[in-house]
Parts: structure tokens; sequence; C-alpha cells
């Protein structure tokens, strides 16, 4: 196990046994305490952990007390690396797992770092899944890909189905064909006309990745087709 250094991007540092030269508050609020040892920045721990175990300048520490002092500051780190991700916009517990990994968290401290999420309000995939269906079908996706999409977030599938997909999207309707229409209209203008096969051609590739089902996509491009005064040549 290595020592991270107390500043963003900081290269990991090996544990050196030395003497607690400073203790300097970070943050507003002074949550957490960057720990100096040797007169370096060495670590820095949550400022409870810093009062219970008597940290103070002139102590001396050792490799594996220093070690210690890290393990127990884990799950603080791994809250605060949740939240700071979470700050930035809705996540689901999935996506927070994932990034608690890649910073090198312990699976234990993952696992109650989500179950504490989750009891105060922070994670909720219920939430995070309405949010991001709404979003998705106001900008022309179809069910399906929008479905397909929250799994791989890890959105339990109960929640994508009947009366659990109705929850999530309740008073947010679908865009129609007509609003369908005018979306691709805008994002192939000029090119209808100009290659009306290999227009078509990439209008069924829009909607297909958007989750539209066939009958959809033959209404839509036909549409644009006929309007734009070019023949529709058979299905997609």
């Amino acid at each position: 196990m290595v020592l991270r250094g107390t500043g963003r991007g900081s290269a990991p540092t090996e544990p050196r046994a030395g003497t607690v030269t400073a203790l300097v508050a970070k943050g507003d609020q002074g949550q957490r305490i960057a720990v100096h040892v040797d007169g370096r920045a060495a670590f820095d721990l949550d400022a409870g952990i810093v009062t219970r175990g008597d940290l103070r300048r002139g102590c001396f520490l050792s490799e594996e007390r220093q070690l210690a002092l890290l393990q127990e500051d884990e799950p603080y780190r791994a809250r605060q690396a949740a939240l700071g991700a979470l700050s930035r916009r809705e996540l689901s517990g999935h996506d927070v797992a994932v990034r608690l990994r890649r910073a090198g968290l312990r699976e234990p401290v993952v696992e109650e770092t989500l179950r504490w999420l989750g009891e105060h309000g922070y994670v909720d995939d219920r939430r995070f899944a309405s949010a991001y269906a709404r979003e998705r079908l106001k900008a022309g996706w179809g069910r399906q890909r929008i479905a397909s999409e929250l799994v791989k977030h890890g959105v339990d599938r109960e929640l994508l189905t009947g009366d659990g997909w109705t929850g999530l999207v309740e008073g947010e309707q679908p865009q129609d064909v007509d609003a369908l229409v005018a979306l691709v209209r805008r994002r192939f203008r000029g090119q209808v006309g100009a290659d009306p096969v290999g227009a078509k051609r990439r209008m069924v590739g829009f909607l297909a990745r958007r989750g539209h089902d066939w009958e959809t996509i033959g209404k839509v491009t036909r549409r644009v087709l006929e309007e734009a005064g070019c023949a529709d040549e058979g299905a997609p």
C-alpha cells in the first residue's frame, strides 16, 4: 500500500517513518487535515481520526502507524470522492462504485459507501433513471435505447418495464412522429436533396441508434423525403 500526496494529482509516495511537523486544516470546514511528516506533506486524514488518534506536532509516526491511519480513513476518503462526483451530476449506484474501484478503494469500503449514500439520499437509482429517461426522451431517443443504456448503468430491469417504466416517465411523452420529423429534418438539412439514398441510410441509422422501432423509422424517413420532393426507395 502507498500513501498519496495531499495535492490534486500528487504522485504516490512510499510511507516513511518520521515526526509530525504540522497539521493543516483543508477546505472551508476543516473536515480534512493534511499531515506533514518531517517538514513535508505526507497524507491527509478525516479530522475525527486526527482527534481520536491524538495526533499532534512532535508525534513520531512509524510506517505501520501511517498505514493503519490511512486504512481507518479509507471510508471517509470514499465518501468524499463519491460526493465530489455526485456534486457534478446524478449518478447510479453502479456508476459510483465503478469510480471508487478505479480509485483503488477496497470492495468492503465501496459497498459500505454505497449503503451510506443510499441511506442519506445521495444515490437513488430510480431518481437517476427517471432523470436520464426524461432527458433522452426529449432528445428524441426511443424507449428501447433508453432502457438498454440504463441497464449498462446498473439500473434494475424491473424499473424499466411495465408500471416501473410508466412511473419513471410519468407526464413525459415520447416524441411523436411530427416531432421526430422536425428533428431529423433539422439534422439532415441539405443532405436529402443532394443525396436522397445516402441521406435515408443515415436517417435510418440515426433513428435506430436512438431505439425507435422500424415502423416509426419508416414513417419519419418517408415524410422527410416526401417533403423534400424525393422518392422513398423502399422500406428502411
